[in-house]
């Protein structure tokens, strides 16, 4: 299934795949909502997937909270981080450093589970 084609984070498919979801802390109806996964340590450096959704509240009284909620998929990207900035600070990667991360082609829901199996397997190596 293609992420960007997708109403919503496919929350089910994350969650099988061990990823845990963080939601930018706001009180504006556009947020960021990131997804990770820890995939390895070498010496000092975790190695992080993650998965990148805006979200857009509105507040139509009429609607349902979820029918309020519009997700935009961003991306996926490979974060290598400090294991000290890790451990105190998963939750607070700046939206806007989202840049200066690796950026990775991932469109669909198989190609995120196939790129989490590989480096999950390559961990075996550090």
């Amino acid at each position: 299934m293609r992420l960007i084609e997708l109403k919503n984070p496919p929350r089910d498919d994350l969650t099988r795949l061990s990823f845990e979801e963080y939601e930018e802390e706001t009180t504006d109806s556009e947020r960021w909502i990131w997804f990770r996964k820890h995939l390895f340590t070498f010496n000092s450096l975790n190695v992080i997937a993650e998965v990148k959704y805006s979200l857009s509240i509105s507040d139509d009284p009429l609607a349902t909270y979820d029918n309020n909620c519009s997700y935009m998929f961003e991306g996926c990207a490979l974060i290598a981080t400090y294991k000290e900035v890790y451990d105190n600070n998963i939750s607070s990667y700046d939206a806007d450093s989202f840049e200066q991360k690796t950026r990775l082609i991932i469109n669909t829901t198989e190609q995120l589970q196939t790129f989490v199996e590989s480096a999950t397997a390559l961990s075996a190596f550090f």
